[in-house]
């Protein structure tokens, strides 16, 4: 797969999907019935997911496909681990004009994604903050842009500073969003699990003999 933009310092990457203006039609559509499902249940779920009709579903494979084939692709060492990903939580940002949000990461993730639904010109850029100069000394942080475009899918490391610009459009700038969390495979030979340090726990005491 090849992203629509090569990568920066910090890692993010942006792809066109295969998804048209029907299909961003039905998902809002879907996104709206689910706003009305989980106005009148008495106890909701946690995640849009949880509510997934025929067009969230497919958007939730796509974006776990994109993140495995991408991150596999591209860290050969994350494919010999046959990393794999899911996503467990997602929600529907919805900025009017004049709205933005604020600087913010996902701790709680390993990447954070958002697939742009409806974005007008000047509806607000996607706004990252870069700190690999920063922190190896060769200069400042700086702030790298993405311009939300409908049918885009963006995803970056969960731990990256972002923020979300005013939308000055005249429309309303609507996106989903969502955490992609690492599965792992146990399976895998060098699984990302207590026998993976074995040899490093085994050192404490054979280094000297």
């Amino acid at each position: 797969m090849n992203p629509i933009k090569p990568l920066w310092q910090t890692p993010v990457w942006e792809y066109q999907s295969p998804f048209d203006s029907a299909f961003n039609e039905q998902l809002l559509d879907e996104c709206y019935q689910i706003g009305q499902t989980v106005r009148h249940d008495p106890d909701p779920k946690d995640s849009l997911w949880d509510y997934a009709g025929p067009s969230v579903a497919r958007l939730k494979e796509y974006i776990i496909n994109t993140v495995t084939e991408t991150v596999n692709e591209s860290i050969q060492e994350a494919a010999d681990l046959r990393l794999k990903y899911d996503c467990p939580m997602a929600w529907i940002n919805v900025k009017a004009p004049s709205e933005s949000i604020e600087l913010h990461a996902h701790p709680d993730a390993t990447f954070a994604a958002t697939y742009y639904i409806q974005a007008e010109d000047h509806a607000g850029d996607l706004v990252l903050i870069d700190t690999k100069d920063f922190v190896n000394g060769t200069g400042p942080a700086h702030e790298h842009r993405i311009t939300p475009v409908a049918g885009h899918l963006v995803f970056f490391p969960a731990y990256v500073l972002h923020r979300i610009e005013e939308n000055q459009s005249n429309s309303l700038r609507v996106s989903l969003s969502t955490d992609v969390v690492l599965v792992i495979d146990r399976d895998a030979p060098n699984a990302l699990v207590i026998k993976s340090w074995c040899n490093n726990l085994l050192k404490i005491r054979e280094w000297n003999q």
